[in-house]
């Protein structure tokens, strides 16, 4: 068992499981609280458009990471060496590294094209993914839909 695997898949799902159901709450009641950290570049330091689009999946974002932690715990249980081929924390390791890479693309698919909308705040369901805007915009520019 390693201790950096075990402390970081600690920290993950401490993470997800203190502070993720707290800033999901907070950014599905308060708009203004999301306005707050999507104009906040200290927080993601990417463009307003990308860091609108992460608030909007926090909820798939958060559980992405804590299943992604639980692997982690998961794999730093497995035993040394390679005699490790079927063991439960190998099956375990993968199915939540799997849930959790499956839960951040989903997180990636809502801040391209919102969607699904039930898992985007309800004031924000009315907005544009990044690709769906650059195709809107480049269809007006070329004078419309091809």
């Amino acid at each position: 068992m390693q201790v950096g695997e075990v402390v970081a898949g600690i920290l993950l799902v401490l993470g997800a499981v203190t502070l993720g159901p707290r800033i999901a709450a907070k950014v599905w009641r308060d708009p203004a609280y999301a306005e707050k950290m999507t104009r906040s570049e200290r927080t993601l330091p990417f463009g307003y458009a990308t860091r609108r689009g992460v608030i909007r999946g926090v909820l798939p974002l958060w559980t992405g990471i804590g299943f992604i932690g639980v692997g982690t715990l998961a794999a730093a249980g497995l035993p040394a060496g390679s005699a490790h081929q079927s063991s439960p924390a190998l099956v375990c390791a993968v199915a939540c590294y799997g849930l959790g890479i499956a839960a951040i693309g989903l997180n990636i698919w809502i801040v391209w094209f919102n969607r699904p909308r039930r898992l985007v705040p309800p004031y924000m369901r009315g907005e544009e993914g990044l690709v769906t805007a650059w195709r809107r915009a480049r269809n007006l520019a070329d004078g419309g839909p091809r």
